[in-house]
Order: C-alpha cells, then structure tokens, then sequence
C-alpha cells in the first residue's frame, strides 16, 4: 500500500508511476483526512510506501498528522509489520532531512522502521519563493521526474535499503531547523481577486484540511490547519488566488498529471459566459397569414395519375414473373 500526499500533482504522478509497476494498492492521503478515514486493513508482510513532496525541507504538516492517526488492521490482530517500508520525496533541489524526519514519527507513531529512502527531482512549485520556470524547463523536468520514479519501483521491487535521496548540504541543516521549529502556518497572505473569482469553489473541494470555505461566494481561509500546499493558489481555474504580492506575477503551475486551463486569458475566456441567446422567431403567432394559392383540379391532378387497376396489376405481373435471362 503506497499513501501519497499531493497539492499540485507531482507527487501523485510519482505515486502513479511507482504503483503501476509495483502493483500496490494508492491511497490519497489529503482525501483521507479530509474524509477523516485513518485505519486501513493490510497484510501482514507486504510493502508499505509514502510519496509526498517536501516542504520547507522538511515532512509537509500534514503527513506527519495523519501518521500520527494512522492505524492498520491486520488479519491476526497483531501490530502491522510490513515486509518493506519505504518513502519517496518529490522535490525542486533537495530533501534535506525529512527522510529522517518521516523515520523518527514512523517509529513513534507506529513502531514501523523505514528500509529506504528516495528522492524524485522534480518541477519546484513553491511559487511563494520562485518561478516554477518556463514551460520547457518544466516539461524536461517532468520527463525526468516520470523515469526517477521508474528507477524508485525497480529499487522497490528489489527491496534495496539504505537512504538513496538527494539531501543538499545547506539544505539538510535548514531541514532539521524546520523540523524543530513550529509547524503554523501563516494563512494572514492568502487574498482573492472578486473581479476574477467567480465562486467555482474548486478551492474548497481541494483543501485537505478544510481550511478554505465559499463564503458570499469566494474563498476564506481560516483554522490553524493548513499544510500551504498551495492546491487552492495553484489549480484555481481563473488564477483568482494569490499569496501576498509574491505570486501576483508569477505562473502558475500544475503537473501535466492533472488537466488544467493553460493560461490566465484562456481561463478568463472560460469562465465568462459566451453563449449566444437564441433569436426571436421570425415569425409570431398571430401575425401568420396562409398564402392566396388555387387549388389545382381534378382534372388536372388525373392527367399524372396511373390507373388504379393497371397500377396494381403491373405490380402483380412484376411480382410473379421474375426476370429471366435471354439465351
């Protein structure tokens, strides 16, 4: 059983992509706790994987929450003992330590060692920070984000262990600050376009945490629950959504995993209504009038009519002679 975390898709693409050749079964961690479902039922012995991306070099809050309730029902009622545990880390650059991060609550939380750890570079989509690039950087990236994760489920279904992830020097020393430090979230920056919104709601059906709601008809972001995975900002489909003045210029980006508007005129273009009203008849009831036209006679329709009776009995003959060939 592989659970993933995803704001933007590239981690549910890695997921995808490493389950399609393990063959284990995907569970959406973001639907799970939002739905609250956190017990699942296993077997004892099989593989057992985490895909997310990395947050501020560090596990996203939301990952280590839900492990924190996660619970696992095995046939024989015995703690879970999975026969391979692994995690893979999407990623701009580096993980720093959150591959450490995520074995140290693992333990905690359910007594499961972590066998191995990896790391898929990928698109950086923390917009907050930087651009994600131009469309052809993202697209090369993506190329090679989808063959790491081939090589990650090889690795996986030869059970290979140690940790395989990319750390980054400076990276992994700021990751075990942010793993100490406090995990609230600012949610104050978050602001909506009214002009732009036009109170679809797509960023309250992806909220995990239930964070954003459609109040008079957009978004509001309120609770100390979010996980800043940036799905409402990214995936809105009238780039209504901004982080501060930071991200007002910048691109949006989504993986090519999900199916998104591509660009910000085009998603105007959509969410206005365009369709033309049906004309009015040309004609209104009331005012039609039957045209002045003279019947024609009997005589004169009787002059291109056959006769009834021979009509009928050419038929007949027709019928039961058939045609025959000559010689």
């Amino acid at each position: 059983m592989i659970f993933y975390f995803t704001g933007t898709g590239n981690s549910f693409a890695a997921a995808h992509t490493i389950a399609e050749i393990t063959h284990d079964e995907l569970v959406d961690i973001g639907e799970s706790y939002r739905m609250g479902r956190f017990s699942f039922r296993v077997e004892q012995g099989e593989t057992l994987g985490f895909v997310f991306p990395v947050y501020d070099r560090a596990v996203p809050r939301i990952v280590a929450d839900f492990i924190d309730w996660l619970a696992f029902i095995t046939p024989n009622g015995n703690p879970f003992v999975p026969g391979y545990c692994f995690c893979a880390i999407t990623c701009g650059e580096a993980v720093g330590n959150a591959a450490k991060e995520l074995a140290r609550t693992l333990k905690a939380a359910l007594n499961i060692r972590l066998d191995a750890s990896y790391s898929i570079e990928d698109v950086d989509n923390c917009i907050i920070k930087r651009s994600p690039g131009s469309p052809e950087a993202r697209r090369m990236k993506n190329h090679a984000a989808h063959r790491q994760a081939r090589s990650v489920a090889f690795s996986v279904n030869a059970k290979r262990m140690g940790s395989m992830e990319k750390k980054g020097a400076l990276s992994a020393a700021a990751g075990a600050l942010a793993a100490l430090g406090s995990r609230k979230i600012d949610i104050a920056p978050f602001t909506v376009d009214r002009t732009a919104c036009v109170g679809c709601g797509t960023c309250a059906r992806l909220c995990p945490t239930r964070t954003v709601t459609i109040e008079d008809g957009a978004p509001r972001w309120d609770g100390e629950r979010c996980t800043l995975c940036l799905a409402c900002l990214q995936r809105c489909p009238t780039f209504a959504i901004d982080y501060g003045a930071r991200t007002a210029d910048r691109d949006r980006y989504v993986n090519p995993v999900f199916k998104r508007t591509p660009t910000r005129l085009s998603a105007l273009a959509a969410s206005v209504d365009m369709t033309v009203p049906d004309p009015d008849d040309v004609v209104r009831q009331g005012e039609y009038e039957e045209p002045d036209v003279d019947e024609p006679s009997d005589a004169a329709l009787s002059a291109f009519a056959l006769p009834a009776e021979a009509d009928a009995g050419e038929g007949k003959k027709k019928a039961a002679e058939p045609d025959r060939l000559e010689g």
